[in-house]
């Protein structure tokens, strides 16, 4: 199809190129214990061409266009191979998120064919094309022409969803799910699946099924969703977009980001298992906001090679980084975040990834850092679930200190161009985490200029 663009096909990740990065040790080098797999749907054969401006054409390379209720995508793989995954995954202490589509399916699923009446209407009731009316429809609107929406006042559409999502967790043993498109789907469908998980998932296995949604969103409407018989949190949004205006743009200051974090968890409430994150397939990658994107983010990936052309940039993302894997939310690593991989919006963000020797030195010195940074919050339980305890704070400078009963961590961020130096009390003795320095008493310690200086408690 000439009128195909690579950049909206499939370009060769599958299931056996993670199960082959499983077995040489590259994400327990990282740190990470979750890996959330993108849909593993079979897609449509061919391209389709999009309703809106500047109707591009797109296969369903992301996976968010199913044509069969129980068949994984072939150029993925296969179910055994996905299961297989799973197996090793658990073998080297690694979770797996299954990300579910139960929204919408492709107009070729043989479930739209067969049951018209299970979908909602492709016009509004004045007549308009019921596409993408988020705000106006939020539970009826289609995604594109060839997207139907399921109709979920009927109960026989409830129950094939759920039963399908229930089918591809036994089938695979995924120990989580990703729901897509959270707000376009009634409370009654959440609190069904959950039900259903609580009787068929959880009992069998004697441990808690873990549910995260998305919702582009306020933290209310968030909210909405997150509660015991729903949703175990959400992907954090609000969090999220205040974290690139600080790190990224420079447009807000540390201190904003400090209310916005007590907004959070003040919303949101102390059940909620919110996931935190700085970059995401909705949206340019972090780097390359930090790396001074204009203009149209979607627009920029069709017009140029976006790169990285800023050195400092790889700097903003450790910072940022650095902040998501020491607050109590769930740190989601989106692929190629870890080295700095560029990209402005989709399908930009969504590029092929890279190890070993096609990083460039920047990349190979970011993809230290963060291993490190990981490494340091899986072996402290402050960093995940302590109490956070400003100690100072300032346009361009955030000291807190993260404590769990004994384990005590003093987290330092400086998104200032300067280095900035600062005023501690400790008591005890405590370790630079980086380069081993001990320190105690009334001390006058130094944050490097776009930086970070983390210290630990010697116990």
């Amino acid at each position: 199809d000439v009128e195909l663009s690579p950049k909206c096909n499939y370009q060769g990740g599958d299931l056996i190129g993670i199960i082959h990065k499983l077995r040489e040790g590259y994400f327990d080098s990282l740190g990470i214990n979750v890996l959330w797999i993108s849909p593993v749907y079979q897609g449509p054969d061919s391209a389709y061409r999009e309703s809106f401006p500047p109707y591009r054409k797109y296969t369903g390379y992301h996976g968010y266009w199913p044509v069969h209720p129980t068949k994984v995508e072939r150029r993925f793989g296969n179910m055994h191979l996905l299961r297989q995954l799973v197996e090793l995954a658990h073998q080297h202490g690694i979770r797996v998120m299954l990300d579910l589509v139960l929204n919408h399916v492709h107009e070729d699923h043989p479930w739209y064919k067969r049951h018209p009446e299970w979908f909602t209407a492709p016009y509004t009731p004045d007549g308009r094309p019921n596409l993408r009316l988020f705000d106006e429809f939020p539970l009826t609107t289609w995604f594109d022409t060839f997207l139907p929406s399921f109709d979920f006042t009927n109960p026989e559409v409830i129950d094939t969803v759920v039963s399908n999502a229930i089918f591809w967790i036994k089938q695979t043993g995924a120990d989580a799910v990703r729901l897509d498109a959270v707000k376009h789907i009634p409370h009654e469908v959440w609190r069904h699946l959950r039900k259903r998980i609580r009787e068929e998932i959880e009992l069998q296995r004697g441990e808690h099924f873990y549910l995260v949604g998305e919702t582009i969103w306020s933290r209310e409407k968030l909210a909405e969703y997150v509660k015991p018989e729903e949703l175990d949190g959400q992907f954090d949004y609000p969090l999220y977009w205040c974290i690139r205006d600080v790190f990224a743009y420079g447009t807000r200051d540390m201190v904003a980001l400090a209310n916005e974090l007590i907004q959070s968890y003040r919303v949101y409430g102390g059940h909620a298992i919110m996931s935190v994150f700085v970059s995401n397939q909705d949206f340019a990658r972090f780097i390359t906001y930090a790396d001074g994107l204009a203009g149209d983010e979607k627009e920029v990936g069709w017009q140029t090679t976006v790169k990285v052309f800023n050195p400092d940039s790889y700097k903003k993302l450790q910072l940022a980084i650095t902040f998501i894997m020491t607050v109590n939310s769930v740190p989601m690593i989106f692929y190629g975040d870890e080295f700095g991989m560029p990209g402005a919006g989709d399908p930009d963000n969504r590029r092929v990834m890279r190890f070993g020797d096609e990083l460039t030195e920047h990349e190979r010195q970011t993809l230290q850092y963060i291993r490190k940074v990981v490494q340091l919050r899986r072996r402290h339980p402050s960093l995940r679930k302590g109490v956070l305890k400003t100690l100072v704070i300032e346009p361009d400078v955030w000291v807190y200190l993260k404590q769990y009963f004994n384990d005590k961590v003093i987290v330092s961020l400086n998104r200032g161009g300067t280095p900035k130096t600062v005023q501690l009390k400790l008591t005890g003795r405590w370790v630079d985490y980086f380069t081993g320095d001990t320190l105690s008493g009334n001390v006058e310690t130094t944050i490097p200029a776009l930086g970070t200086l983390i210290l630990e408690e010697v116990k």
